[in-house]
């Protein structure tokens, strides 16, 4: 039950605790950032569509470009804002509000992205 004068919600327990819902940082335009992978390192973005209350985006996967190739299987990405992977469209919950992240699958996550390079290395 929300109450309407602390922002709190109340445990359905019948033990009166409350629980805090704090704000999170997350506005439209910000970037999450997912790395992944077995013997190599998968980078994928995701741009911030919406906001939905204390707790949740809208997300959509983007598409990325090459910055720097250290070697013929390594190198650094960034995100191409506005330029997305696909038409799929994630609504997401956000896990940890003072570093937000969320979860993409079963299988990964991805955090609030920095800005900077991120690395990756592949096989052939």
């Amino acid at each position: 039950m929300i109450d309407s004068n602390d922002n709190s919600i109340k445990k359905n327990s019948g033990t009166g605790k409350k629980l805090k819902i704090k704000s999170h940082n997350v506005n439209i335009g910000d970037v999450f950032c997912s790395l992944w992978g077995y013997e190599q390192t998968n980078v994928n973005f995701y741009e911030v569509m919406g906001v939905v209350g204390k707790c949740t985006v809208i997300v959509r996967e983007l598409n990325h470009e090459i910055l720097e190739e250290q070697s013929c299987f390594s190198g650094t990405v960034m995100p191409l804002k506005g330029s997305y992977y696909t038409t799929e469209v994630l609504r997401k919950r956000i896990n940890n509000n003072d570093y937000p992240t969320i979860n993409i699958n079963k299988a990964f996550n991805a955090s609030l992205w920095d800005g900077e390079p991120m690395p990756y290395s592949n096989y052939g």
